[in-house]
């Protein structure tokens, strides 16, 4: 069925099904989810014409639903079916666009920069005030607002197909707050690099490096240089920075991969891409020394040691890292097996407060919590994360430290835990993103030298200690959920 009819009669349903899947009355779903019981009858019962994107995740978090199954709930919600027709959009290089094997000009420079943002945030919506910012340089004229409006429908029409279907419509649509462009992996280059970056992941983790190499090949192979190199201004934005460093992640996980099968040779050209686009970046530079040795170029690899150990002295007075220095060391001995200790092992933390001897009650919560952590590990799930919401002083820091101790007693997240007080509603000021990082990551035994300076880079390096860690993360007196 198509229409807002058709899908908000899936909604209601799918809704219900997450519910009871999650062996949850709705008004354990409504608390956990901080909406009204109320509220989730009338969505349960298909008296909601138009749900909320916010509500919709805060029910998805709730409910433990996976990735897609929370893409689904959402895209229903706003009627965003995959246009069906042939497009090929392409931002791992030159912005480009093609209609069934055609080549497409979005138009003005203004318009191929709107296609820009739109396509680095595919299927999510991109706030109206992003654009304006970005499209204008911070200084958008009065009429911008109907500029921008004007834009979208010419590059809509740019995108179409000669002869366009129902389904071409939501190719980009307005949202509550912006503009969403709607693509599938066979669509949009980087959701097609994303897709196969996650297949080789699970084919390495089922131990089949052979079919992970291939997959890391073809996801790399997507890429034509640098993002989006014929629009200069986008350089710096956050998530054409943050697609840099995905790159870098998957050709490091291919380098490991292809060192443990002794194919050294073939993920040579893609170190030297990464390594040349980030000249102080050591974890790639020890990979592309330890992948030269291994093809026979030993004088080539201590080259590349010394030649960026000189540029960390002149650019940042600093000496080689660890992981750097170990790579230089194996290459000497000619020892390019698989170290037994990675260079990226933490000493575990346990930063929770003591258990609350004389807690009682909340039997009810923490059974649910209980069941949805058992849950997500029996399936595999990569993070459980939960929202205990409430008015202050109704103890949702007392449930939240009793739910991490009875976890940590029955053998979860023994690796690390990590707390902070975020004083969300203290009379301090909050916490700031950038020292909280700051603080974890120093506790992940990150030198203090090597802790990036933009917010960005610390939570990538967050996640990459965290990687492949049973890890708690409790965070406490947040302002939201």
């Amino acid at each position: 069925m198509t229409g807002p009819a058709g899908s908000l009669r899936r909604i209601d349903k799918l809704i219900q099904e997450f519910r009871r899947r999650a062996g949850m009355t709705q008004q354990q779903a409504a608390e956990l989810a901080g909406v009204s019981l109320a509220g989730l009858r009338d969505l349960e019962q298909g008296r909601v014409a138009k749900p909320r994107v916010a509500t919709l995740r805060r029910l998805a978090t709730a409910l433990a639903l996976s990735a897609d199954e929370t893409d689904e709930l959402i895209g229903l919600s706003l009627n965003t079916q995959i246009p069906g027709y042939d497009l090929w959009v392409q931002v791992l290089g030159p912005l480009s666009a093609q209609v069934a094997g055609a080549a497409v000009d979005p138009g003005s420079a203004r318009r191929r920069m709107l296609l820009g943002l739109l396509a680095l945030a595919p299927n999510e919506p991109v706030a109206r005030d992003s654009l304006l910012e970005w499209l204008w340089d911070s200084e958008p004229p009065e009429t911008a607002v109907a500029l921008l409006q004007t834009d979208v429908s010419r590059l809509r029409r740019r995108l179409l197909p000669r002869k366009p279907d129902a389904s071409a419509n939501r190719l980009v649509i307005a949202t509550q707050s912006g503009y969403q462009l709607t693509l599938g992996d066979q669509q949009l280059d980087l959701l097609a690099f994303r897709k196969l970056a996650s297949a080789a992941a699970e084919s390495r983790k089922q131990g089949d490096l052979v079919g992970a190499c291939e997959q890391f090949k073809q996801a790399v192979n997507l890429w034509r240089g640098e993002p989006l190199t014929n629009l200069p201004a986008l350089r710096v934005h956050p998530a054409t920075v943050a697609l840099g460093r995905e790159r870098q992640a998957l050709v490091l996980d291919y380098a490991s991969t292809a060192g443990e099968l002794g194919r050294h040779s073939e993920v040579l050209p893609f170190l030297r891409d990464v390594a040349e686009s980030d000249p102080l970046h050591e974890n790639i530079h020890a990979a592309l020394m330890i992948a030269l040795a291994g093809s026979g170029q030993q004088a080539a690899a201590l080259s590349v040691f010394t030649d960026l150990r000189n540029r960390l002295a002149t650019e940042l007075g600093a000496d080689p890292g660890h992981e750097l220095a170990q790579a230089h060391q194996r290459v000497l001995r000619h020892d390019l097996t698989r170290s037994e200790q990675p260079a990226t092992a933490t000493r575990a933390h346990r930063q929770l407060p003591r258990d609350i001897a004389d807690f009682t009650g909340r039997e009810t919560e923490l059974s649910v919590l209980q069941a949805r952590a058992a849950r997500n590990a029996e399936h595999h799930t990569a993070t459980t994360i939960a929202n205990i919401v409430g008015m202050a002083g109704v103890g949702k820091t007392r449930l939240a430290v009793r739910l991490a101790h009875q976890l940590l007693a029955a053998g979860k997240y023994g690796d690390q835990q990590l707390y902070v007080d975020l004083h969300g509603h203290a009379p301090q000021p909050p916490a700031d993103p950038n020292t909280v990082l700051a603080s974890f990551l120093h506790l992940l035994d990150v030198p203090g030298d090597q802790i990036p300076q933009d917010l960005d880079s610390r939570a990538a390096l967050y996640r990459d200690r965290l990687h492949g860690k049973n890890a708690l993360v409790l965070l406490d007196n947040a302002a939201t959920a």
